[in-house]
């Protein structure tokens, strides 16, 4: 194994890459951006990178990637390359392949805050130690300043006194002393952590725990993501923390049910939420050493010289791949809504600590939504402003004049799902709990009727959800009525525009839920249905296509084309049959499209959800191509019907059950 580097490498190749705003070879100069010829060829990087070079290797790497050896030998090695610098708040080293259809070399930079550098970059060195004194000066300064802003704000979520059921208290803070899981009457300040499990944890909450009184644990028995958030309450001064593997009775399903239903005021209620965004399990921990230059131990960075706009010299760390994989638990289900809730974060990533809040001195918490961060921050997370502003929205007091509108809500609700059912779960069953603390608060906002998964305010754009990928198998276990996307255990998407009107004769009469427990009307349901009034056309599914396409699902005499999406994998995929029957529910016109459910009839007279389809008519343009496949459909002279106009010739207006 390769020693993990612990300085920047520099040779004397990477000299003709000093970085200059006023260079003579500049080309193109822009107000955050410059762009020069360096005096280096593709032939020059070759023979840089057999020297040893890093640099030069991590360029030829680059120019290789996807690039079969003839392409290789076609590549102009003779011209000077050309180099792109972009500055600020996202700085970037970006080395152009000549073979324009090949993979330009990118690298962040980072300045030192005491080199010259700083004025032009604004990304910093990675904090190797997590737990150094100026990290955690750093995080108790974000923290004051947060709660001395605060007090002078009206409270952003329902002010009424809350404490969790139970958390863990550290009985004896900066010691090797003990915690134990407790019951407080009185309220106190408190710490919650968001974190992966990683599989059954070996130390949880039971019923015969409770029972026996074994509540009593040593820091250093603690799994070490656990006794890693212990340390950084205490270093906070918070001496209760809130575990849900140890807060929650893990073999208790109504114990299970409260608290879930608690969420929202878990998390919205806590003084801060310590995130243990690097570990992948309970038992890696997150306060070890991070890597100087990335997230792998063989990551190397490259120390460039850098002249600043203003004449300045100094120096630069470029780094190859900083941006690096999502933080683990950026992909766990259960952490979208702990991020969300939470007040406070400080998030302890793979390049860096972060903090966010609502409110902020700093321009770039509040202005710009980019979290403080003594790393990265704003090329890890760039991707959490969106997020953010949900956050923000969502723990809002609503009031007459800042409330936004329910569409603006809705268009908030299907932002997030985009973003949420892509995320891992444990068990699929938690589909629906693992989101119950934002419906909880939605609905707060809203006052809307939530249908496991959807809003009676939008449901008719809440069923226009579909996958774009292979069908998924079909739960073995119920979870949710087939007709929400919390019925498969993968990702979806929303129809991302607004249709245009219903179909003909598209009405929904009722739809009603019913929860797995009384105790949490937000979480898992056992039973839902959806009664509606529609045009039902029969249609069925043709095994014999080899993929899923508009061929595979067919209709006798239809001049058009029908775009299947299929949700899961039922049982009569088992089946020998040639075909399926299935029916088509017309539910909305989009620009000359008709959207609507596939269905396939239960024994019982039911519907249930098969996936969602867009149909539209072949236009005269398309009559070869249709014909030489349909010669059994209408020819072009007889297409002057419109696609409301053929539904209704193929299909039965008819009242219907989904469950």
């Amino acid at each position: 194994m390769a020693p993990t580097p612990t300085t920047a490498h520099s040779c004397a190749n990477c000299e003709v890459f000093t970085l200059d705003w006023e260079s003579e070879d500049c080309m193109e100069k822009e107000s955050g951006s410059f762009s020069f010829r360096a005096h280096l060829t593709a032939a020059d990087v070759e023979i840089h990178a057999k020297d040893g070079c890093a640099l030069a290797q991590y360029i030829l790497d680059k120019f290789n990637t996807d690039c079969d050896a003839e392409s290789q030998a076609r590549r102009d090695s003779s011209a000077r390359l050309r180099v792109d610098v972009f500055t600020g708040t996202i700085s970037l080293l970006q080395v152009r392949n000549p073979d324009r259809t090949g993979t330009d070399a990118l690298m962040a930079l980072l300045a030192s805050e005491d080199d010259a550098a700083a004025e032009d970059i604004a990304i910093r060195p990675v904090n190797c130690d997590p737990t150094s004194i100026k990290t955690i000066q750093t995080v108790r300064s974000w923290l004051a300043l947060c709660l001395k802003q605060q007090r002078s704000h009206a409270p952003n979520f329902p002010s009424a006194p809350f404490m969790p059921t139970r958390v863990l208290e550290i009985m004896e803070p900066g010691t090797a002393g003990q915690v134990r899981i407790t019951e407080l009457p009185l309220l106190n300040p408190y710490a919650t952590l968001s974190y992966c499990w990683g599989g059954p944890q070996k130390l949880s909450l039971t019923k015969n725990r409770l029972q026996t009184g074994a509540l009593t644990f040593r820091k250093h028995e603690m799994p070490p993501t656990i006794r890693d958030a212990i340390r950084v309450a205490e270093e906070l001064d918070l001496r209760f923390l809130w575990v849900d593997a140890l807060c929650i009775v893990q073999d208790d399903p109504q114990d299970k049910a409260i608290e879930i239903n608690a969420m929202a005021d878990i998390y919205a209620h806590g003084t801060i939420t310590i995130m243990a965004s690097r570990s992948n399990s309970v038992d890696e921990g997150f306060l070890h050493n991070r890597f100087p230059f990335g997230v792998a131990a063989s990551d190397q960075g490259v120390r460039l010289t850098y002249r600043t706009r203003s004449g300045k010299q100094g120096s630069v760390v470029a780094v190859p791949d900083f941006g690096g994989p999502e933080e683990p638990l950026d992909q766990r289900g259960w952490a979208f809504q702990e991020y969300l809730l939470s007040p406070r974060i400080l998030s302890f990533g793979q390049l860096h600590t972060a903090w966010f809040c609502d409110r902020q001195a700093d321009a770039d918490c509040s202005k710009n939504k980019a979290p403080r961060s003594d790393g990265l921050s704003d090329v890890q997370r760039s991707a959490a402003s969106e997020l953010r502003e949900c956050m923000l929205r969502l723990r809002r007091t609503p009031t007459s004049n800042s409330r936004p509108s329910p569409e603006d809500f809705f268009n908030l609700w299907y932002n997030m799902l985009h973003r949420y059912m892509g995320r891992e779960l444990t068990y699929c069953a938690d589909r629906l709990p693992a989101l119950a603390a934002v419906a909880q608060r939605m609905q707060w906002v809203l006052g809307d009727e939530y249908l496991a998964g959807l809003w009676s305010g939008s449901i008719v754009r809440g069923l226009m959800w579909y996958r774009d990928d292979e069908p998924v198998k079909r739960l073995a276990e119920y979870s949710a009525p087939s007709w929400t996307w919390a019925s498969i255990a993968a990702s979806a998407r929303i129809y991302f525009r607004n249709f245009t009107a219903l179909a003909p004769h598209f009405s929904i009469i009722d739809c009603r839920t019913f929860p797995t427990y009384s105790a949490a009307p937000y979480g898992s349901v056992q039973y839902g249905y959806l009664r509606v009034t529609g045009l039902l056309v029969p249609a069925f599914f043709d095994r014999s296509t080899p993929v899923l396409c508009s061929r595979s699902l067919s209709m006798a005499n239809f001049p058009g084309f029908v775009n299947p999406h299929v949700d899961a994998i039922d049982k009569e995929w088992e089946t020998n049959d040639a075909s399926i029957p299935l029916y088509l529910l017309c539910v909305a016109l989009d620009n000359g499209s008709m959207l609507g459910l596939i269905l396939r009839e239960l024994d019982t007279g039911e519907y249930n959800r098969w996936g969602f389809f867009t149909m539209r008519l072949a236009d005269r343009y398309d009559a070869q191509r249709y014909s030489s496949y349909a010669e059994d459909k209408p020819r072009p002279e007889m297409w002057s019907s419109s696609l409301e106009e053929w539904v209704e010739m193929m299909g039965d207006v008819k009242d219907i059950v989904i469950v």
